[in-house]
């Protein structure tokens, strides 16, 4: 029945005009799964630039476009799009992830936050909007707040480890060396080679004391990554 349904699909699709099936292609490629980004710069455009789908849809369409043009490091031409598509769905908690993590990826935390704000009250049960809501938090040394943020991400779902990264680096912020490193632990022993653990485990031992394993720590996350200490440092953390 499916290798039926198929085959009728295609005769469909392939009895329509060449404009028509140039469109339908464009809509699948943009409003679907798997394609890349130069694929969704393209096509969302195309459906974009005929306004024919609903609101929903065409704020999905600015959605897609906008990670293409992030993914391509055209970050203000992505904050546009993201800001197009709230304007048609302002009910979207997608709209709202997206430009937030746009906007923490780009230093405006404070923006970022408000957006992450907003996530919570249409996501009040998902642990991933207290969980970026943390990290915006973070950005702003807004320590208390992004502490307890963390904690109710984990709540939520205590199985994600990057919740304890964040966790961690929200400790090193607020001089808990003790409790920064064990939150470092845990997620190094989920994952021993990632460097941003490595990395600000480092810098809370070395803060603690422990000099050598400092230097070893930061050693072996900069062999991995020569850029996790520019990402650190953007994080607001230096050794």
């Amino acid at each position: 029945m499916k290798r039926l349904a198929l085959v009728g699909a295609l005769a469909v699709l392939l009895a329509m005009p060449a404009a028509a099936r140039s469109y339908e292609e464009a809509r699948n490629l943009c409003l679907g799964a798997g394609a890349k980004p130069a694929e969704l710069l393209a096509a969302c455009s195309v459906v974009i630039d005929s306004a024919r789908e609903n609101r929903v849809d065409l704020a999905k369409a600015y959605r897609k476009r906008a990670y293409a043009r992030g993914e391509q490091g055209q970050l203000d031409r992505a904050l546009e799009d993201f800001d197009r598509a709230i304007e048609l769905d302002p009910t979207s908690a997608d709209g709202f992830a997206s430009r937030g993590l746009a906007l923490l990826e780009g230093g405006n935390a404070s923006r970022a936050l408000a957006d992450f704000e907003r996530l919570v009250v249409l996501r009040p049960n998902n642990y991933r909007s207290y969980y970026h809501r943390c990290e915006a938090n973070a950005a702003l040394d807004r320590l208390e707040a992004a502490l307890a943020d963390c904690n109710t991400a984990l709540k939520l779902r205590p199985d994600y480890f990057l919740i304890l990264e964040s966790r961690a680096l929200v400790h090193l912020k607020a001089k808990a060396y003790a409790a920064a490193i064990a939150d470092y632990n845990s997620v190094l022993e989920e994952d021993p080679d990632f460097e941003l653990p490595l990395f600000g485990r480092g810098v809370a031992r070395l803060r603690s004391g422990d000099r050598a394993g400092g230097e070893a720590d930061i050693a072996r996350a900069l062999k991995g990554d020569p850029e996790v200490a520019e990402i650190m440092a953007k994080r607001g953390i230096r050794p």
